[in-house]
């Protein structure tokens, strides 16, 4: 996977310029946690990047062929809803259950939008892993899970992106998952050299990026796991969702000396941590 890894970080490297003059001249700013006016959706870059590894994988290695194309397709399609809520999205609606909340109300917001082909985009996968319908239902949840979870993270620069490699690393130890590290592959090689950019308040991924960390990694998540283990994984999800909508995660990092540490690594400063 050095060929992906090589040529996706490259290409991420050379096409940034333009994706954030691309956002930045169509008036696409938003004020992060500082106060500074910066291009927002800068993880639409993963997109194409994980299409071309796609077919460069599809060529060059002896890879799932099923498995590409579907990560390929859901990246893409999260990725954009992504751009959807980031460029139209309203601020003072927030959480998963306030947006859904709009829903049932006979509103949809772009928050709403995001849910709704979230869950159809998990489902869809798990159509293709699953080997049975309760496994359907377990993959659905945990993708959809961890596509939130990822967003939920993504308050402070390069807090996702830590916690995508960490999680990935977490995984990779205590799961059978390896041989299907591929998957993640395009993805890490993009994120390598969009890091910086991140962490130095040069652009915002947005949702177009977090959404992709979180269905990407939940998709590999699935492979090769036992049905115990996604149960427990699954749990563990939906305890991190339950108690986002009570406890600040910034806050809760804060307090610890450790965590702090880790979400200021390369930042130049904690900075502000109220949300």
């Amino acid at each position: 996977m050095v060929v992906v890894l090589a040529v996706t970080a490259s290409a991420t490297y050379l096409f940034m310029p333009y994706i954030s003059g691309m956002l930045t001249n169509s008036g696409a700013l938003r004020k992060n946690f500082r106060g500074e006016a910066v291009p927002t959706g800068m993880g639409v870059i993963f997109i194409p990047v994980v299409l071309m590894a796609s077919i460069i994988m599809l060529f060059i290695y002896e890879t799932d062929t099923q498995l590409v194309l579907i990560n390929a397709l859901a990246a893409s399609v999260m990725g954009f809803v992504g751009i959807v809520d980031d460029l139209l999205g309203k601020k003072n609606i927030k959480g998963f259950r306030g947006h859904i909340r709009c829903l049932l109300e006979g509103n949809l917001t772009t928050g709403g939008l995001k849910a709704v082909v979230g869950g159809l985009a998990a489902a869809a996968i798990s159509a293709v892993i699953s080997s049975n319908l309760l496994e359907g239902l377990l993959n659905t949840f945990m993708i959809a899970m961890f596509t939130n979870l990822l967003n939920l993270l993504d308050l402070r620069p390069g807090r996702a992106i830590k916690s995508f490699f960490f999680i990935w690393g977490i995984l990779y130890t205590f799961l059978s998952v390896r041989g299907y590290g591929y998957i993640l592959a395009p993805l890490a090689g993009s994120l390598a050299a969009y890091l910086p950019v991140d962490i130095k308040r040069k652009g915002m991924m947005g949702d177009a990026g977090s959404n992709v960390l979180g269905v990407v990694l939940g998709l590999y998540c699935c492979l090769g796991t036992q049905m115990h283990q996604k149960a427990v994984i699954l749990l563990l999800l939906v305890l991190l969702q339950l108690a986002s909508e009570k406890y600040s995660f910034t806050k809760v990092i804060y307090r610890n000396r450790v965590l702090r540490y880790m979400d200021a690594l390369g930042t130049g400063g904690a900075g502000k941590y109220d949300d």
